[in-house]
């Protein structure tokens, strides 16, 4: 038994993707199939970031952190709950500023 699955994808993708699978001897729907099934398997989805470009908004915030970091403007925590207590603190500062 099957059942009908569907998704919202931009035509370039779907062009792309099924010429792709079909010089792989596949159709679309074994390979979407295939890759359920290894989601099930592994209890975990694996996603490529191959010739994937960073946003103009993640470039600005790497540059950002290089002249933080070549600046000396680092705070380095020996575990996650010294730097959640570090945060709280500052957001306990903002909150009491904003009351006063």
């Amino acid at each position: 038994m099957t059942t009908i699955l569907n998704v919202k994808v931009e035509p370039k993708i779907k062009s792309e993707a099924k010429e792709i699978v079909e010089a792989l001897g596949f159709t679309l729907s074994s390979a979407v199939n295939s890759y359920l099934r290894d989601i099930i398997r592994t209890k975990s989805i694996w996603v490529s970031m191959y010739n994937e470009q960073p946003s103009p908004r993640l470039i600005a915030a790497m540059r950002e952190a290089e002249r933080d970091r070549k600046a000396g403007r680092l705070i380095s925590f020996s575990s996650g709950e010294e730097a959640l207590r570090y945060l709280d603190k500052i957001i306990a500062k903002k909150k009491k500023t904003k009351r006063s």
